[in-house]
């Protein structure tokens, strides 16, 4: 019904993938069972929004989405304050738009070059989030 809560289920490989797919997978609820059971025999890394759904998936590393977690930083900043400057949240915003304009940078790069920058550039930013 068009009035009751579903769920799209999206699955994409990454653009310079030698066979690109996106799948987009309707359901009507969003059980853990339903990630599971398609990545089921995957071994890899995948970027999600967090839900808890995709955690303990046999050989899958989850590597959530920094923009998924920018809104909780964006979100967590309190409207009413002149200056946010200093606080965790403007902190937090800040060097995550540091990881997007080094993304941007790389874009067109081959993925094997991606790894290189992440790793000479990104990394201490990322760092940062699990001192």
């Amino acid at each position: 019904k068009a009035t009751s809560k579903s769920y799209m289920w999206v699955y994409s490989s990454i653009k310079e993938s030698k066979k690109p797919i996106k799948i987009f997978e309707y359901r009507p609820d969003r059980k853990a069972t339903i990630p599971q059971q398609f990545l089921n025999g995957v071994d890899g890394t995948i970027i999600t929004d967090g839900y808890y759904g995709y955690n303990h998936i046999e050989g899958i590393t989850n590597a959530y989405c920094w923009a998924h977690a920018r809104r909780k930083f964006y979100d967590a900043l309190l409207v009413d304050m002149k200056n946010v400057s200093g606080t965790l949240a403007n902190t937090a915003l800040e060097k995550i738009a540091k990881l997007f304009a080094i993304e941007k940078e790389i874009e067109t790069l081959l993925p094997d070059k991606k790894v290189k920058v992440r790793q000479e550039r990104s990394k201490l930013l990322v760092d940062y989030f699990f001192l």
